[in-house]
């Protein structure tokens, strides 16, 4: 037992060093993202509005309101550095990544419904 706590004792600052270089990388990136997609992850949820023409032709935030939809954010954004990181981290865990890819590719601009409806959920 002694040699196996020496041994972790003997790692520790490589281990330190390895976790400092992967949050430089994740805030590096985390920061590029919130450049490029703060604020574009927003969409309508339409649970509340009939179906019918209506729904298909909502193209803004306030259009969505005029018509008793909700302005909701997806759980993984890049609206600040924290939540980009997280998002980040989630990509390359590789744990709903495909969700975050569509998000982005869907992105039109602040305030604006998405393109398409790849994305679940």
């Amino acid at each position: 037992m002694r040699t196996v706590i020496q041994s972790l004792a003997n790692f520790l600052p490589d281990i330190l060093n390895l976790l400092l270089i992967a949050t430089m990388i994740l805030l590096m990136f985390g920061i590029l993202g919130t450049n490029f997609y703060s604020g574009l992850f927003w969409s309508c949820h339409s649970d509340n509005i009939p179906a019918g023409p209506l729904r298909k032709t909502i193209a803004t935030k306030w259009e969505c309101f005029d018509a008793g939809g909700e302005w909701v954010n997806a759980d993984s954004n890049f609206d600040n550095i924290s939540y980009g990181m997280l998002a980040i981290f989630e990509i390359i865990t590789t744990e709903g990544w495909y969700q975050i890819m569509w998000r982005a590719v869907d992105a039109t601009d602040v305030n604006l419904v998405p393109r398409t409806n790849h994305s679940p959920g």
